[in-house]
C-alpha cells in the first residue's frame, strides 16, 4: 500500500475546502443562511419520524389483528 505524501495530503484538503467555501456556502446564502438551512432540517427530520412512527403503527395494528383473528 502507497502512502500519501504530505503534498498530496495538503492540496486534497485545499481541494475539498476550495469545494465548500465555493459551492456549499453560496447554497447555504441562497437557502437564507444557516438558520433556515438548519430549521428546515429539523422540520424535515420531524416529518420523518412522524410518518415512520406512523408506519410502524399500522404494522402493529395489523400483526394484532392478524394474531387475534378467530
Amino acid at each position: 500500500m502507497r502512502v500519501i505524501n504530505n503534498n498530496t495530503l495538503i492540496r486534497l484538503v485545499m481541494l475539498v475546502r476550495r469545494y465548500i467555501v465555493g459551492r456549499v456556502t453560496i447554497w447555504v446564502q441562497r437557502q437564507g443562511g444557516w438558520a433556515v438551512v438548519l430549521q428546515q432540517s429539523v422540520i424535515n427530520a420531524y416529518r420523518i419520524a412522524v410518518t415512520l412512527f406512523c408506519c410502524f403503527g399500522i404494522v402493529a395494528i395489523c400483526a394484532y389483528i392478524r394474531n387475534n383473528r378467530r
